[in-house]
């Protein structure tokens, strides 16, 4: 993999991680709001932040499939030369 590969790479990589990392802060501030929250907030803030980590998470599957469609392309590139 030549350099500027290597630095896309590293890119998509930390968009994932922190793609992730929200997905999964988003999914315990739900049960942290479901438990802790008044009984008047606690599951109209908790379906809230249930839906934004659903949306997130569908966003994350479609740009890592895609991250991964471009990483094999460019293992098959390679191993072909």
């Amino acid at each position: 993999m030549d350099e500027a590969s290597k630095q896309e790479f590293k890119v998509k990589f930390a968009i994932l991680t922190v793609l992730l990392d929200v997905v999964i802060l988003l999914i315990a501030f739900a049960v942290i709001a479901f438990f802790l929250l008044g009984p008047e907030l606690n599951l109209i803030v908790s379906a809230l932040l249930a839906i934004l980590a659903i949306i997130l998470g569908a966003y994350f599957w479609r740009v890592y499939r895609r991250d991964k469609a471009w990483l094999e392309a460019r293992k098959e590139k390679r191993e072909t030369e």
